[in-house]
Order: structure tokens, then sequence, then C-alpha cells
């Protein structure tokens, strides 16, 4: 810990899980979201590929192969965990 805090200049940075708007998501908070739904595997993926939480709603098929979201069971899952959180939104 001590070596992270010389590196940061005091505590490491928090990754707080994502709550809120889906909009309002960062990369890091959908991240998160991804190890909370069981598809964690994909986290660096989506970061490193700058997808928000406004941009989750967007993605096709072919996006997800493209971040490397090759299983069609979990784009299956995605798909579906993305339509269950905008519909938790819109209630």
């Amino acid at each position: 810990m001590r070596l992270l805090a010389n590196l940061f200049g005091k505590s490491p940075p928090v990754f707080k899980k994502p709550r809120g708007s889906r909009k309002e998501w960062s990369t890091l908070q959908v991240g998160e979201w991804l190890k909370e739904i069981g598809l964690g595997e994909y986290k660096e993926n989506f970061v490193s590929n700058f997808i928000t939480g406004e941009l989750l709603a967007k993605l096709t098929k072919d996006d997800m192969k493209d971040l490397g979201v090759e299983k069609v069971g979990h784009r299956l899952m995605l798909t579906s965990a993305i339509q269950k959180k905008i519909s938790e939104e819109a209630n």
C-alpha cells in the first residue's frame, strides 16, 4: 500500500460501483458493472475502447464482437443486462 501511495502521491484511486444513471457512467464504472453481471473478463476491452454508460445502449452485435465478446451466450447476457438497466431507469 505504501508503494501505491508513493505512486499516486497519497492514497491509490478508489473505483466505486456504478450508481446513478447509466448514461452518466464513466468507462471505469462500465467496467465495474461488467464485473457485477459476471462479464468482467471484458472490462479492459470496454475501458480501452472508451465505452461509457451512454454508449452501452448503442452497442450492436458487431460492436460486441469487435470488443472481444465472441461467445453468443455472453452477447445475449450483455444485451439482456443492458435492456434490464434501461428498463429500470425508465421506471
